[in-house]
């Protein structure tokens, strides 16, 4: 069965690759990005499964990410 991979956005390097070594451990796939406008790219491929997102987010905030992944999905939330 494939992993679910969990995008995680947040501009704490050391805080993600710890959060990133758990939940490997846990069976997840992770992929991590550092900012606002890269988490809005990296949020539309499909194959992200769950997106842990940072309110305070260099480029654009966590809010504004979050505005921006709603308007541009064509996932039903």
């Amino acid at each position: 069965m494939k992993k679910p991979l969990v995008l995680l956005v947040d501009d704490d390097h050391d805080f993600s690759d710890l959060l990133a070594e758990y939940l490997t451990g846990e069976g997840f796939d992770i992929r991590a990005v550092y900012d606002g406008e890269q988490g809005c790219i990296a949020a539309l491929d499909p194959a992200v499964a769950i997106i842990i997102l940072d309110v305070m987010l260099p480029k654009m905030n966590g809010f504004e990410v979050l505005r921006k992944i709603n308007r541009q999905s064509v996932r039903p939330y």
